[in-house]
């Protein structure tokens, strides 16, 4: 990851930081399709702007549990759209230095993260997009 802008979101206990190019909106998450026989990791399906997304239960894929999101990042993979559902959004900040991810970590977000900014005296774990869809297993293009 480089220096730019990130979206900071909550998700579970933790806070990430979601590459801003990554993100086309954060919209309210409302009215939602199950998806039968989808894995416990998809929410199920949101339409947004006429476009169709699956809604990733982010805190589940980071080893957090479910949580009740409220809200959802937009982001698209490979020509395919994804919610990453978010428990708050605080801001976006320009993010100039990052280091390495942190030991310790759960492998769950072992395999989210791709290092550690600190901000105001706050760790922020810097996550990206694809890294949530792949861990949700769901392979890039088999959704949405």
């Amino acid at each position: 990851m480089s220096s730019g802008l990130y979206l900071v979101a909550g998700v579970g206990g933790t806070t990430i930081a979601l590459p801003a190019e990554t993100v086309e909106a954060v919209v309210r998450i409302t009215a939602l399709v199950p998806v039968p026989c989808a894995p416990p990791t998809i929410i199920g399906l949101a339409t947004i702007r006429s476009r169709v997304f699956t809604l990733l239960d982010t805190a589940l894929i980071a080893g957090e549990g479910t949580a009740q999101s409220q809200l959802m990042a937009i982001s698209s993979i490979e020509g395919h759209g994804y919610g990453l559902a978010l428990e708050r959004v605080e801001d976006v900040i320009a993010i100039d230095r990052f280091g390495p991810a942190p030991a310790g970590l759960t492998s769950a977000w072992a395999q989210l993260v791709d290092g550690m900014a600190d901000h105001q005296g706050r760790a922020i774990l810097l996550v990206r997009p694809e890294a949530i869809v792949a861990s949700a297993g769901t392979p890039l293009g088999a959704a949405a």
